[in-house]
């Protein structure tokens, strides 16, 4: 009785602070004048529009990269802007379609062929099984509770051993190496001939065991480290696990983060991310400034529901999305602009892929196995 006291006081308390709080945003929002003007009429990507208001500058809209808008309209009186990638091009302000002797359009994924051969097959699925491909040596690395195994793309085993460190909860491969993580947020070095190297702690705040994710950045010798129980993101440098600078906090705003997940990098060092519990892909650049998003919750194309990990070919420009709960994978542009979807008879808990040889690698949680398609 004395617990369920307790927790009625606790969800009491909560709506009282919620009544409090939007009582404030309401007296906020009346207390600000409607005099917002957009030439635009609102979010017209296809227009370049000027927001004007009392309380701010004339803003215009512009192009921030050759492909993203920075779109300025009003909302309850107040000029504000969103970030649209356009589909095709982005020029003086607005989203513009590529004229050619030639008619552009984006090659949509009907389907993939079947898959070519199973790469390993293991006592069970887990969630905490990752993939990473690596372009330098062509293997495919796996891990498995505290198992870390690779193989090459045709399915001959490199080594496997067993770390005996505990639950490793990811892995990103790099310059030769094999880096993985663990729940207490140590990252453990390997060679490609299963030598261990050399250890790191992730000397970072964060709870006693967590769950992390890991990828790689060839360009800059960096690891991004994405923190699902603290959402946030570090950067280490991958020579001395020294975390160089973070970013993000806990939030469903642009740059801020619900259970960030996998993640992959792209066309000039750009970071994908997969915020899980916000139902999106973010984008950054390679110093954790936000670009863009894409994806909304949802079963439509281009909806998630948990997306839990991201592959980018940068060759191709494709983006993979595992679309947890919705059982597939779906393809998009570098830009976001949806392409197609790979159904899944089960739950996918990884994916990775390899641009030379376009190689789509899937991890099977159902089965379990990993199933490789070309595309």
């Amino acid at each position: 009785f004395k617990l369920s006291f307790e927790i009625y006081c606790m969800h009491f308390f909560q709506s009282l602070l919620f009544f409090i709080l939007l009582s404030v945003s309401f007296v906020s929002a009346a207390s600000v004048s409607t005099d917002c003007t957009d030439s635009d009429g609102g979010k017209i990507y296809q227009t370049l529009g000027t927001v004007e208001s009392l309380i701010t500058k004339p803003q215009e809209d512009f192009c921030a990269t050759d492909q993203l808008l920075v779109e300025f309209y009003c909302e309850r009186g107040i000029a504000t802007f969103v970030n649209y990638p356009c589909p095709y091009q982005c020029s003086q302000g607005a989203c513009v379609e590529v004229i050619s002797s030639q008619k552009v359009n984006p090659p949509l994924f009907s389907s993939f062929s079947s898959f070519v051969t199973y790469l390993f097959s293991f006592r069970e699925g887990l969630l905490n099984d990752e993939l990473s491909f690596d372009p330098l040596t062509g293997n495919v690395c796996i891990i498995e509770r505290s198992l870390l195994s690779c193989s090459s793309v045709d399915g001959v085993l490199r080594f496997s051993v067993d770390t005996g460190r505990g639950t490793l909860t990811s892995i990103a491969s790099g310059n030769n190496l094999v880096y993985v993580i663990t729940t207490k947020g140590d990252i453990l070095v390997y060679d490609f001939l299963g030598q261990f190297r050399q250890a790191y702690p992730l000397f970072v705040p964060h709870s006693a065991e967590g769950y992390f994710f890991l990828t790689y950045n060839p360009e800059l010798d960096y690891l991004y480290v994405a923190d699902t129980s603290e959402h946030k993101i570090h950067i280490l440098s991958a020579f001395n696990g020294q975390v160089l600078f973070s970013f993000g906090r806990s939030g469903s705003n642009l740059g801020q983060f619900a259970h960030p997940a996998g993640m992959s990098i792209g066309k000039d060092g750009m970071l994908y991310l997969a915020d899980s519990s916000n139902h999106r892909v973010q984008v950054f650049d390679k110093s954790g400034h936000f670009l863009f998003s894409f994806g909304s919750y949802g079963d439509r194309n281009g909806e998630f529901r948990y997306p839990t990990s991201v592959a980018v070919d940068p060759l191709k420009g494709y983006v993979f999305v595992t679309d947890f709960v919705n059982l597939r994978i779906q393809i998009f542009t570098l830009n976001g602009t949806y392409l197609g979807t790979l159904s899944s008879s089960s739950l996918i808990s990884a994916l990775t892929v390899s641009p030379t040889t376009q190689r789509l690698f899937v991890e099977d949680m159902g089965h379990p196995q990993v199933r490789v398609y070309r595309y």
